[in-house]
């Protein structure tokens, strides 16, 4: 297909949207909307076969500074309703009404990112591959105390952007705000860059640390 000639005839529209939001869709092929009057109005309107040009704007959630533009072009092939199975910023409810495209343009140098999963895998590698950032990075917990790690895996990367584990695990970061005492015991099992364990040490004082890490 002549997308351009196509973009001619039929004319197109325009997404924008921060850059964490594109490295999704680099992955997703989809986009969602908010369920708000406005937004429900423009969505009822988009039919298969829709172009849509796609403009970055500057990020909402990363320190990392992106440029803007436009990165891209891409044709609807379906609307549906659901969860954003990716979504890792936002309650994955928070989009429900979706577009899937069929057919995707990137401009620039994308066969560097990886098609790895979003949401953070691919921030490491996306910011090792295209900005050639060295990933060992010094950092400050939620609470002001330091850590350094490497960008290569999740949790990293979660620590380096939010100073914190998050999704799952602030739970369990709750909980043991909540619970621990001067006198505990414990036990870090998989402690892996010890994020639990320094969080520990901010509430016991007389007790007692284990950490323990798998060995591949």
């Amino acid at each position: 297909m002549d997308v351009i000639e196509e973009m001619k005839k039929k004319g197109f529209k325009k997404l924008t949207g921060p850059p964490e939001d594109w490295l999704k869709t680099f992955t997703s092929m989809d986009w969602g909307f908010r369920e708000k009057e406005r937004l429900k109005k423009e969505w009822d309107k988009i039919e298969p076969g829709d172009i849509f040009i796609f403009h970055s704007m500057k990020t909402e959630n990363l320190s990392a500074d992106f440029p803007t533009g436009i990165i891209g072009v891409g044709i609807i092939g379906e609307k549906r309703t659901g969860i954003d199975e990716e979504s890792y910023f936002e309650d994955k409810r928070l989009r429900p009404l979706r577009i899937v495209f069929k057919e995707i343009w990137w401009f620039g140098d994308y066969e560097k990112i990886s098609k790895e999963k979003f949401p953070l895998k691919l921030f490491a590698i996306f910011i090792k591959k295209i900005f050639n950032i060295n990933l060992k990075k010094r950092l400050k917990l939620f609470w002001g105390k330091g850590m350094v790690v490497y960008l290569a895996d999740s949790n990293a990367t979660s620590l380096f952007f939010l100073g914190t584990l998050a999704r799952e695990e602030i739970k369990i970061i709750k909980f043991l705000i909540k619970n621990l005492k001067e006198d505990d015991v414990f036990y870090d099992l998989g402690a892996n860059y010890g994020f639990y364990t320094m969080l520990a040490e901010e509430f016991i004082r007389g007790g007692k640390f284990t950490l323990l890490n798998q060995i591949l």
